[in-house]
């Protein structure tokens, strides 16, 4: 009789492993059954899954038997592992993404249709190439703003060139409407070669220069005081008439604008052109950078009288940061029928500054006042019949200087930069 295993699910005796085809595992040899115990695993030759039987080396043990997985079953149960294991690192890379502010880059759950993928590859290829044509069309932009800016500064020198020339054509014109007066003028015009230069020229310098800098520290109460701000730029103001009261003879404020820069028109206006008509006879005494002095003599008529005109002038220069000054004091001494019959003092304050930027450039500010008072009495003359007629054709004469100096000044000014 043979004697069965014993097994908690399952019976068998000795040969039935066998039979069922069944594997037993025994051990190598037997050793002690404190120690050891025996281990037998049986694989089914059928579709079951494998069985394990464990056993003692008693024969009543039970044996433990599981069903075998095919080599199909366990790659599976590999790749739906592994699949589960990409799912869940790519979803802890995605948190750390999000949480470190970066947008993930990997591809789409969803796969995109080859027909997509061929339209965005396309599209790509047409946002290179629009891309490249901006970036050339942003050069030639560039390069043609560069250019622009070149022709507009060539546009306004021209502008400024051709400003210029007809301010000065229309002077010209001006000046041809009065030619018979000047050519009465050259008629009457003093002949120079016969002409003795004033001998006391020192001592009426240092005289005239006596005061200068004072005058030019109160430039600025005088303007307030004879309200230059007020006047308009070109204007001019006459305020003769209610100073006669006071003792001088004439006042005139003035107030031009030149379009040129305020270092050149101080240049021009402290070394001028040197007269080439001949209609008058002048020296000048340098003395230093900021000092000049200068003698005239010349011919004059005026109200049918001829007269010779001698004049002393000393004139001095102040440049500062945003204006340059010029202060000029001039003894005028009309000689009649070879007799000074009397004598001028004239001051005249004259100030640069900067202009407003006009369209065509930079420009100077020019105010300048003058102002001549009577030394001594009129001799030769009726105080009552001659002096309010000869005083009325001094302020005309003044006047017309005046404009004179301003168109000369601008004249030379356009010579200097043309």
């Amino acid at each position: 009789m043979r004697k069965p295993i014993a097994n908690k699910g399952l019976t068998f005796t000795k040969e039935q492993p066998e039979q069922l085809g069944l594997r037993v595992l025994m051990p190598a040899a037997k050793t002690s059954t404190k120690f050891e115990t025996e281990r037998a695993m049986v694989a089914l030759r059928h579709k079951t899954s494998p069985i394990y039987i464990t056993a003692n080396s008693s024969p009543e043990k039970a044996i433990a038997i599981e069903p075998k997985k095919s080599w199909r079953q366990r790659r599976k149960e590999e790749v739906l592992k592994l699949r589960e294991v990409v799912k869940q690192l790519s979803a802890e890379l995605e948190h750390l993404k999000w949480t470190a502010g970066v947008h993930s880059t990997l591809p789409s759950v969803l796969e995109t249709p080859p027909a997509v993928n061929a339209q965005a590859s396309h599209k790509t290829e047409v946002s290179v190439m629009w891309e490249r044509i901006a970036g050339h069309q942003s050069m030639l932009r560039q390069e043609s703003e560069e250019e622009n800016a070149k022709l507009r500064d060539a546009l306004w020198l021209q502008l400024q060139q051709t400003k210029r020339m007809q301010r000065a054509i229309k002077r010209k014109l001006r000046e041809s409407f009065v030619s018979s007066s000047m050519d009465l003028i050259k008629h009457h015009r003093l002949n120079t070669r016969g002409v003795t230069p004033p001998l006391n020229s020192k001592t009426v310098f240092d005289q005239l220069m006596v005061g200068l800098d004072e005058s030019y520290e109160g430039v600025e109460a005088i303007f307030e005081k004879v309200g230059m701000a007020e006047l308009p730029c070109p204007g001019r103001r006459n305020n003769s008439m209610q100073w006669m009261a006071k003792g001088t003879f004439v006042e005139f404020l003035d107030s031009y604008a030149l379009p040129f820069d305020l270092r050149k028109t101080a240049k021009v206006v402290w070394t001028p052109e040197k007269d080439q008509s001949g209609i008058y006879y002048s020296q000048n005494f340098t003395a230093g950078s900021n000092t000049r002095m200068d003698s005239y003599c010349y011919a004059f008529s005026l109200q049918g009288l001829d007269f010779c005109i001698v004049m002393r002038s000393v004139a001095r220069k102040y440049v500062e940061k945003y204006r340059v000054v010029f202060i000029t004091r001039t003894l005028i001494e009309p000689i009649y029928e070879g007799a000074s019959i009397h004598s001028l003092i004239e001051t005249k304050r004259m100030v640069l500054r900067r202009g407003n930027l006009s369209a065509i450039g930079p420009t100077t500010l020019m105010q300048s006042h003058r102002d001549a008072k009577i030394l001594g009495g009129i001799m030769g003359f009726n105080a009552t019949t001659d002096l309010p007629r000869l005083h009325g054709a001094g302020l005309e004469n003044w006047d017309n200087n005046i404009t004179r100096f301003n168109n000369s000044l601008e004249d030379q000014l356009i010579r200097a930069t043309s």
